[in-house]
């Protein structure tokens, strides 16, 4: 763990999402983002990869739905001991590929399995984690446009928006969904 650099962003690309299933079944949450991935994936001109855990044979038949919702690759990764999740396992598994691919981004869903899992992998990858985003973007006029119709923030501040910025922006409700903060 100790060998891994996260502070050289070009050796980064691609958005990948964790595909939680249970019991042999994909969470529908898993299919929204991968959904959401391909839009920031367009956006920033590289791919969609699934990350999919689970015992023996649970690749088969989700790949290709995965592909369907619009997953350019799946990384399958099978053992007995993925049959049910376990913190320590899924970890180690995630953090494991994670450090030998490189995401540029990873999408896991606000899921009790989520929950537990991101923070994890966020400490052990020593990499940020906003929870609970309702909006992500990577290009900056989408991002504008976006903030034109829901936001109060003036025009003048919108327009002075740094256009050629390509970090990933995620909003997400604070105070109690009084307002929403956008992490960068």
């Amino acid at each position: 763990m100790a060998d891994f650099n996260n502070t050289n962003l070009a050796d980064f690309s691609g958005v990948w999402v964790f595909c939680e299933q249970r019991q042999g079944e994909l969470q529908p949450t898993v299919l929204e983002l991968i959904s959401e991935a391909r839009k920031l994936a367009d956006d920033m001109g590289t791919e969609v990869c699934g990350l999919l855990l689970g015992g023996k044979g649970v690749g088969e038949k989700m790949a290709k739905e995965l592909g369907a919702y619009g997953a350019d690759k799946v990384l399958v990764c099978e053992s007995d001991l993925l049959e049910t999740y376990t913190t320590d396992a899924y970890a180690k598994v995630l953090c494991d590929t994670v450090m030998a691919k490189k995401p540029e981004i990873l999408l896991i869903a606000a899921t009790n399995i989520g929950r537990d899992l991101g923070p994890r992998c966020a400490a052990r990858l020593h990499t940020g984690l906003t929870a609970d985003c309702t909006h992500l973007d990577v290009d900056v006029e989408k991002y504008a446009a976006f903030l034109q119709e829901a936001s109060t923030l003036p025009q003048a501040q919108i327009d002075a928006l740094n256009r050629e910025d390509r970090n990933l922006k995620m909003t997400r409700p604070a105070f109690g969904g009084h307002l929403m903060a956008t992490i960068i």
